[in-house]
């Protein structure tokens, strides 16, 4: 990933980004915890949403500066996902977009999480976000085969 901070360095458009990206990620990091709606409503997309475009910022921020306080407030942001009880497996797009702020995480930091860490991950992108909509996906077939 080195390349990416020499390409930056060189290119006018690449060095903004690089900019702006890096400052968004630094605001990450003295801001407030995402605040999940959990409610009956069930309605977590928004949060989802947000979740995944902090985990990019934070971490292709790592990328571009070596700070490891990029990577340490990603996996901060990560352990409240996990934490969660569910992803909301009654709306699939919530549960999508949780499922896919992990994958990136875990694939954009997958050389500098621990074992434990990328365990973590891959355990409740499987318990959260794959097992619950494939049973309420089959059972949708299944409802409709009868």
């Amino acid at each position: 990933m080195q390349q990416l901070s020499v390409e930056s360095a060189g290119d006018a458009v690449s060095a903004e980004l690089s900019r702006w990206v890096t400052d968004s990620a630094t605001g990450l990091l003295t801001s407030g915890r995402l605040k999940y709606n959990v409610a009956d409503d069930g309605d977590m997309l928004d949060d989802a949403q947000l979740l995944g475009r902090r985990i990019q910022d934070l971490l292709l921020a790592k990328r571009i500066t070596g700070d490891p306080r990029f990577l340490d407030r990603a996996w901060q942001e990560v352990s409240q996902a996990v934490a969660l009880a569910n992803w909301n497996p009654d709306h699939f797009l919530d549960t999508a977009e949780m499922t896919a702020a992990l994958a990136v995480a875990l694939d954009w930091g997958y050389n500098e999480w621990t074992a434990s860490q990328r365990s973590t991950m891959v355990k409740a992108i499987v318990e959260k976000g794959l097992q619950p909509v494939s049973y309420t996906h089959l059972r949708a077939h299944e409802t409709k085969a009868n």
